[in-house]
């Protein structure tokens, strides 16, 4: 099947179930090809972003549109890995060059989005549990109040 939209062209495949195991297995190859190295992106990954994300209001601002920049950037050195190249800390990065950024920065974009909804929706229930256990249903169900207060 080859799916069109707008100037990208995506050609996509069907295949067995079983090949999951095999994406496993590919996957498991390229690691330890370079382990150390991938434990070492991964640790500066989310260093970084404990770090971001210790900035009030901004930091989680930050990381929802950095996110998909640094998956991107490592989804594009598990490539260059399997073309038979070495893992370097600066592929952690790639993705920040190049007509690769700004996609990238929409997907964060939609996904802040979503994370401001999801908050919203998630207030606005908790909300209502604890406005009812104020006033009074914690007086006459124990677990109404139990469940206002987690």
């Amino acid at each position: 099947m080859n799916v069109t939209s707008g100037e990208a062209s995506v050609e996509t495949h069907t295949v067995a179930a079983e090949r999951g195991l095999g994406w496993w297995t590919d996957a498991w190859a390229l690691f330890i090809k370079s382990a150390l190295l991938w434990v070492a992106l991964a640790v500066i990954l989310i260093v970084g972003f404990v770090v971001i994300g210790m900035i009030p209001f901004l930091g989680t601002l930050a990381t929802a549109l950095l996110m998909p920049v640094f998956i991107g950037s490592w989804l594009v050195a598990a490539r260059k890995v399997d073309g038979g190249a070495a893992l370097e800390v600066a592929d952690l990065f790639t993705c920040f060059k190049g007509d690769r950024l700004t996609p990238l920065l929409v997907q964060g974009a939609l996904l802040l989005a979503a994370v401001v909804v999801m908050g919203l929706v998630a207030g606005v229930l908790g909300f209502g549990a604890v406005f009812g256990m104020i006033a009074g249903g914690a007086h006459q169900h124990m677990g109404g109040a139990l469940a206002a207060m987690g």
